[in-house]
This record gives structure tokens, C-alpha cells and sequence, in this order.
């Protein structure tokens, strides 16, 4: 039986739908346009992360149940079934949302309250899914802390610290390597040596590339996001063979650092990036972000999918 059993048809070769008076067959058809409907809003919902999609679509399939239903009362013949599997299915998505947003981080409650009307400013810091939950000491409280390195221009070194404070951001990675380019430049002034910022700052590069050498990645979305995936105790630790990764793939390089790394260690044997390098442990977190995506849908969804013909 499939998800909907129109009636106990005549031992025919002929489908469930055909022979029907004209305005049967025409509820029938307007029964899986419904249904369609309902099950790819209810999809979206149980797929997306943001609280307010999640709602509307729930709301778009209750509706959508709600025709139908009114449809099975006009015309009993459809015997109807499944109807409440799907609600079921609504009311455990609804009941993911309100977890989610009692578990959400405080970037997410902030723009739900501000959605809701709750709040009625927002700031860059308060939205940010990452930074709200990253903390520095340097940063005053409540200053987005964007904003706040900005202002610390002439001040390099606690330019590099609150950088370092938010990685593994990607806008961390580039205002940490303006702040080694600014230190390596003020001691070749007075002809000291820099070997160790210049260490530093390719070392910063290579950990960049880990996640950030590819942008976008199918069914994932911004390879950002697999950052939650690698504890930063690993991705801290990653090593960095010069004569391996070389520094031609590495995006965070401009063409003077390069010129540097090459002039203070040679040309290297090859080039590539951090995330070719580490290949295995980049593979893992990306296929362990993409189950873990998979495990929120639900195998239910298929319930309103199709109409059987028996």
C-alpha cells in the first residue's frame, strides 16, 4: 500500500485514477500537487538551521495537510491513509526547532529575538554563529571585534592576539598575516633578524589552506564550515614541511612574502596546500560533517512522496 489508497479499484490493468468521474480524478490530482507541496516544504524545514525557515515551512505543510484533508472530507472514496504519519513528521520537526532554539548559540538567539521583535538592535557581534562564541580579552565587551582591530594599526603585535583569539575565522587568518607583515617590516628597518615572524607567517598560510584552499564544497556548503569538525588542537599542530607544501598555492601569501620565504630558504621541491597535504584528516571531517547533515533528515519523508497505484 502505498501513501494513499484512493479506493479498492476493479481487477483491471488500468490505474487507481482512471475511470474516475471527472471531479474525483480532478480532486485526485489536486490531493498530489498538495502533497508534493507538503513534503518538499517539510524537507526544507527539517534540512535548514535557521529557526525562521524552519517555522514558515512547518507552516506551509500544516496548510498544505490542512487542504488535503478538507479534500478527503468532500470525497471519502480517496480513503485517505498516512495522513497521521505526516503529522507526526511536522510535530517532530516542530519539536527540533523549539530544541533548537533553546540549544542555539547566542548568535542565533540574537537574531531570533530580533526576528521576533524581541530585541530591537543588532550587531555585527551579535549575529556572527562563530564569533559570538569566541572570546578575547582584548576586545572590549560588546565591540565587534572586526571592528575593534581596526583600531589597532599601530599596534601590530595586539593586532596579531586578537586576530589569533578568533581563529580559525578567515578574516583571523588575513588580519594575523597583516600584523606579521607589519612586524617583519619593523625589523628590517633596523636590520634585525625575522626568521622567526617569517616562520610564523608561512606557518599561518599552510594552516589557512587546511581549510580554505577550496571555497565551496557539494552538499556541505562553505568549506568553513567543516572547521567544527577538526579540534584546534590538530589543525594547530598540523605540520608544515617547506619542502612539501612549498608557497605557491598558498593563498594567504602575497607576492612579497613569497619573495621573502623563497630568498630565506630556497625554492622548494614541490607545492600544494595544506588541505592536498593532510588530505586523509581533511576527507574525514568533510565526510563526518556530511553524515552528521544526513542524520537530520528524516527517513519519513517518503511517506507523501508518491501516490501508489496498485
Amino acid at each position: 500500500m502505498g501513501l494513499f489508497d484512493f479506493f479498492k479499484p476493479p481487477k483491471t490493468t488500468k490505474s487507481a485514477a482512471d475511470g474516475l468521474p471527472p471531479s474525483l480524478s480532478a480532486a485526485v490530482d489536486e490531493v498530489q500537487q498538495l502533497v508534493r507541496i507538503a513534503n518538499e516544504s517539510l524537507e526544507i524545514a527539517n534540512s535548514s538551521r535557521n529557526l525562521d525557515t524552519r517555522r514558515s515551512r512547518v507552516a506551509l505543510a500544516k496548510a498544505k495537510l490542512a487542504d488535503v484533508k478538507r479534500l478527503a472530507s468532500q470525497y471519502p472514496e480517496m480513503q485517505l491513509t498516512s495522513l497521521r504519519e505526516f503529522e507526526k513528521s511536522i510535530e517532530a520537526v516542530e519539536r527540533e526547532t523549539e530544541v533548537m532554539k533553546i540549544d542555539a548559540s547566542p548568535a542565533e538567539r540574537a537574531a531570533e529575538e530580533f526576528v521576533t521583535g524581541e530585541r530591537s538592535t543588532l550587531s555585527g557581534w551579535d549575529v556572527d554563529p562563530v564569533l559570538s562564541e569566541l572570546h578575547s580579552d582584548a576586545v572590549p565587551e560588546g565591540v565587534f571585534w572586526h571592528d575593534h582591530i581596526k583600531t589597532l594599526r599601530d599596534d601590530p603585535e595586539a593586532r596579531l592576539q586578537v586576530a589569533r583569539d578568533h581563529f580559525p575565522l578567515p578574516a583571523a587568518f588575513r588580519e594575523a598575516a597583516v600584523a606579521l607583515r607589519a612586524l617583519i617590516r619593523n625589523r628590517k628597518k633596523v636590520a634585525s633578524d625575522y626568521t622567526d615572524l617569517l616562520e610564523d607567517l608561512y606557518r599561518l598560510a599552510v594552516q589557512e589552506s587546511f581549510f580554505f584552499a577550496v571555497d565551496y564544497i557539494p552538499d556541505i556548503g562553505p568549506s568553513f564550515n567543516v572547521a567544527a569538525e577538526v579540534p584546534r588542537e590538530i589543525w594547530i599542530g598540523l605540520e608544515c614541511p617547506y619542502q612539501e607544501i612549498g608557497y605557491e598555492q598558498l593563498k594567504l601569501l602575497n607576492k612579497t612574502d613569497k619573495r621573502w620565504i623563497a630568498e630565506a630558504w630556497g625554492e622548494p621541491g614541490d607545492h600544494t596546500t595544506a588541505q592536498a597535504f593532510h588530505g586523509g584528516l581533511w576527507n574525514a571531517a568533510v565526510e563526518r560533517l556530511r553524515q552528521k547533515n544526513k542524520n537530520r533528515l528524516s527517513e519519513t519523508w517518503g511517506l507523501l512522496r508518491d501516490v501508489d497505484n496498485p
